[in-house]
């Protein structure tokens, strides 16, 4: 991961037509310092994201809508 990106170093979540090796290659949902970072797809057009962790600047980035799909964070 570049020191550029989102999350220099750190997990990204990336929405994707096909499967991609970077985030540059994608719209990043998410990006973050997590020590566990899960999520779950609720339904077809609803995610939810986990990141559990210590520190203030543990979340970056998130999107709260993309193509269409709604997601949320616990």
């Amino acid at each position: 991961m570049s020191e550029g990106s989102h999350a220099p170093y750190g997990q990204h979540l990336v929405f994707s037509w096909r499967p991609v090796n970077t985030p540059d290659k994608g719209y990043v949902i998410f990006a973050g310092y997590c020590d566990d970072l899960t999520y779950s797809w609720i339904s077809d057009i609803e995610i939810t994201i986990s990141c559990s962790g210590s520190g203030e600047q543990k979340v970056r980035s998130r999107a709260v809508n993309a193509y269409g799909i709604q997601i949320n964070y616990e």
